[in-house]
């Protein structure tokens, strides 16, 4: 009995530091981001930068709700690293890849003043 509950405790810990570091990584997201919205993935366009070594893609969303930041339109497209053009794909590993029709809440940070 002395056993289980030990490991009923530790559970509990461990449980208890991972909630800290979600909370931590949250709250880092959180002050990061220059706007957040809920929205829905409504179109994307991938494309080859100017050397044609990485794609990029635009992705088109309907605003929902916006939660922090100015007000923004009802539509906006916020553009990550990766996609596809033509047979080409790439994948970047520890980066958003949202697909067309994705549901959730965005945390976007404006760069060179879009």
């Amino acid at each position: 009995m002395r056993l289980l509950l030990l490991i009923i405790l530790s559970g509990v810990t461990i449980s208890s530091a991972l909630s800290q570091t979600n909370q931590a990584v949250f709250d880092y997201n959180v002050n990061q981001s220059t706007v957040i919205i809920e929205g829905k993935i409504i179109q994307q366009t991938s494309y080859w930068d100017a050397t044609k070594n990485l794609i990029f893609t635009d992705n088109l969303l309907t605003v929902y709700k916006s939660i922090k930041g100015s007000q923004v339109s009802n539509q906006i497209t916020f553009t990550t690293q990766g996609g596809q053009v033509g047979n080409e794909k790439l994948v970047v590993n520890g980066l958003l890849q949202p697909k067309l029709g994705d549901q959730g809440i965005y945390y976007l940070t404006l760069k060179n003043g879009n």
